[in-house]
Parts: C-alpha cells; structure tokens; sequence
C-alpha cells in the first residue's frame, strides 16, 4: 500500500513515477511498472481471438532491483525472452521498450513444430504486431505528456492553468 508522504520511486534512476493510463512509468528513463493482471489483460487483447493466456515466466538469475512499492527485492525472470523484474505482491518492471517487445511477442501465433513458416508475414499477425506497438507507444506518449505537463506546471514562464480567453 501506497502512503501520501510515500511516492512510488524507479527502481533504474529513482525518479518518482508518473501515472500513465493503466501503468507508472518512469519519465527518466521510460521504464514501466504495472500490475500482474493488468499485463494479463494487455497480452490477452494481443490474441488473433482475445482470451485467457497464462504467463510463463522462467527463472533468470542475475542482480535483482528494489520493487518501486515496498522496496524488498524483486524475483528476477524471463518473460517471452525479456528479462523484468517482479514483485508478487505489487507488480512486474520493465525497462525501456521490454513492455512493447514482450506484447510484440505475444502477439506472434506459435510456430506449429515440424512445420516451415512460409516467408511473407500474413496480415493478421502483420496487424496485431502493428496493434501491440501501437499500444505500447500510446502508453509512452502518456509518459511524455505527463512529463510535459509536470515541466509547464514548474515553469515560471507559463502558467499552470491557461486563462479562458487564451489558447491551451
């Protein structure tokens, strides 16, 4: 649980982070914190027919980071070949872009075994790939503007609310 003398800090750059739609982000270095379900739900909506889809995170051992909540260690792992980093009880950090990868990747339809792909990419998978990029790079954008609007709200050259009779 989150305190109001408490903020949510990165776990790369110690920035505060920021919300952004369904996600925190960092505005330092664009890294992503967000819920188990919530991932869930994001690869999910990356399926040809949007379904359940159980994880499978593999163990990958290497140096583990603060979770950004209760600051405890996170369990490092492998998630579609990216390596993030989860806390059980809060959530699962990526850093920059392993978030748009990992939905890429989900989005791709399991190669069947002993069977050659054929060469040009079919168009359904062409457009959920689009649509998992897309997704990933509206979440930044929210990122960028939030970070925006927190530099207006500090500068003394603008003021934080614009006046009804002057453009946004």
């Amino acid at each position: 649980m989150i305190y109001r003398d408490h903020t949510e800090a990165c776990p790369r750059c110690a920035v505060d982070l920021v919300d952004a739609g369904s996600v925190r982000a960092c505005t330092n270095c664009q890294g992503m914190w967000l819920a188990a379900d919530v991932l869930t739900e994001m690869v999910a909506t990356m399926q040809p027919e949007p379904r359940w889809v159980e994880l499978d995170f593999e163990p990958d051992p290497r140096a583990p980071l603060a979770c950004p909540t209760c600051v405890k260690p996170m369990a490092t792992w492998s998630l579609l070949g990216v390596p993030i980093d989860r806390c059980d009880d809060h959530g699962i950090w990526f850093d920059h872009d392993e978030l748009e990868q990992v939905l890429r990747t989900s989005a791709e339809p399991a190669a069947p075994i002993d069977v050659p792909q054929p060469e040009p990419a079919d168009e359904p998978t062409t457009r959920r790939r689009r649509e998992a990029a897309a997704f990933a790079v509206g979440i930044r954008r929210r990122v960028i503007d939030r970070q925006q609007d927190m530099t207006h709200v500090g500068s003394a050259t603008r003021d934080p609310m614009p006046r009804p009779d002057e453009p946004e």
